[in-house]
C-alpha cells in the first residue's frame, strides 16, 4: 500500500453499524468510500473498486 498518498488515512467501517456516519454521508451502498477534508466534510464518494480507484480518486 505505498501508492497511497501519505496524507491519506483509511479508516474501515462496520457498515451495519455506522448508522449515523452512513447517514452524515449519504452512504447507501455496502462498498462505499467517502473521502472528507480535515474538518470532516464530504469531498467525494464513490463506490466499490480497488487500490487503482482508491489513488486515481484520493490524488
Amino acid at each position: 500500500m505505498n501508492e497511497i498518498p501519505q496524507d491519506v488515512v483509511l479508516l474501515k467501517l462496520n457498515y451495519d453499524t455506522a448508522t449515523e456516519l452512513k447517514k452524515k454521508y449519504g452512504v447507501t451502498y455496502q462498498h462505499t468510500f467517502v473521502q472528507v477534508d480535515a474538518q470532516g466534510n464530504k469531498v467525494t464518494a464513490w463506490s466499490g473498486g480497488g487500490l487503482a480507484e482508491l489513488i486515481a480518486n484520493t490524488q
